[in-house]
């Protein structure tokens, strides 16, 4: 889940708001603002209004979330916790981890493949086409972003980011050419591309959500060995939107999400279904009951958004689906309160396979880091299996 609305975290050379920062921004650079911290509460209230069933029945216990070392992703995690687990008799505990969640991790492999995927051809050219507006934005920000030309489009991201905020979400009183609508989409397209770039080699996907993966796959695995009450059940990561582009990025589902990166208190969901049925075989002496489990996946893209007419939250999700489960997803009816609608499903076995080769345990993540051999990826093609249908469900 990425943390909610904050403050800036950049300022340009020329930005006159940076000398009232204090009085603009109190809660510092960085920090969640004010409807950062509504918007994770509200989070909060939404998600337990779909996964209240999962607290019902639970006594005293402690779920277990984790999150990047940033105060905004920990304050996100609190917020959205307290909200969810309200009325009921379970705490939580927020483990930090950096490099589960954190792209600020050292890491000198990445970094090295950063460097030379932007210096690659495909990525040069796109530059090159924006060099005439890259140069106006130096003449009105006074920052010199073609000076370093590996950090010139990431350096460009933060411009917008903070422009967004300033204009947008505190209707500050900029300057004309930052109401342009030429320019804001010029700067939107950079932006987009600036995380479509940095993140698109698989080999430092594997790097950078390699870890966050292998702990999902591990977080679905031990629920389907355990019972329902021995484990979680609910899982929340409080991390960054540059993370949910890298993970998004890995799955082949960024496209899916629509033309902008991840919004304030968005994420991407795991849910873990599994069927229970009993299949009657017959033979020539009796019948033989056997047991049939089957676990399925499914996948979202949840957005918490707000009507600016009436400040009310709402969620908006799209399902996504990977690759190699685009003739595995399966058509489910689900009556819950008499209610019925469909969900597209994977098989977990399916999911797993997708994802294996991005996975990296804690200590590989450091040896391979710190490690000059090549990271190798490979593409699973999995076959088709048959429809089912589910009684159980997980988050993550």
């Amino acid at each position: 889940m990425r943390h909610g609305d904050r403050t800036p975290t950049h300022f340009y050379p020329n930005d006159p708001f940076e000398s009232m920062q204090s009085k603009i921004w109190p809660e510092g650079l960085g920090q969640l603002n004010k409807q950062g911290k509504i918007r994770s509460r509200t989070a909060g209230n939404l998600y337990k209004q779909i996964y209240e069933d999962f607290l019902i029945g639970k006594q005293s216990r402690t779920l277990l979330c984790w999150s990047s070392p940033r105060q905004r992703t920990i304050d996100t995690a609190k917020l959205f916790m307290k909200s969810f687990l309200k009325d009921s008799e379970i705490d939580f505990q927020i483990l930090i981890d950096e490099k589960l969640l954190s792209t600020s991790f050292k890491c000198p492999k990445a970094d090295q493949i950063w460097r030379n995927y932007l210096s690659s051809e495909r990525v040069r050219h796109y530059r090159e086409s924006k060099k005439e507006f890259i140069e106006y934005l130096e003449t009105k920000t006074g920052e010199n972003y073609l000076e370093n030309e590996i950090e010139t489009l990431r350096k460009i991201e933060f411009l917008t980011t903070t422009l967004e905020i300033e204009r947008d979400e505190y209707g500050l009183q900029v300057e004309d050419w930052i109401r342009n609508r030429t320019v804001i989409d010029s700067l939107d397209d950079i932006k987009n591309h600036a995380f479509l770039f940095d993140w698109q080699s698989p080999k430092i996907q594997k790097l950078r959500i390699g870890y966050l993966l292998e702990r999902i796959s591990k977080a679905i695995l031990l629920h389907k060995s355990k019972t329902f009450t021995e484990n979680n059940g609910f899982y929340l990561f409080s991390t960054h939107d540059v993370v949910q582009v890298i993970l998004l990025q890995a799955l082949g589902v960024y496209d899916q999400i629509g033309t902008k990166p991840p919004s304030y208190a968005s994420a991407i969901v795991f849910e873990y279904y599994q069927q229970n049925s009993d299949e009657i075989e017959r033979d020539s002496s009796e019948k033989k009951i056997h047991s049939n489990k089957k676990d399925l996946i499914r996948i979202l893209y949840r957005e918490i958004l707000n009507n600016n007419q009436t400040s009310e939250f709402f969620i908006k999700e799209k399902q996504l689906i990977i690759d190699q489960c685009r003739y595995e997803s399966i058509a489910i009816n689900l009556t819950d309160n008499s209610q019925s609608k469909s969900l597209n499903l994977c098989p977990m076995e399916n999911f797993l396979k997708a994802i294996d080769e991005y996975c990296l345990t804690e200590k590989n993540l450091i040896e391979t880091c710190n490690s000059s051999e090549r990271i190798a990826i490979s593409l699973h093609r999995i076959a088709r299996s048959k429809k089912i249908r589910f009684n159980r469900i997980q988050l993550v």
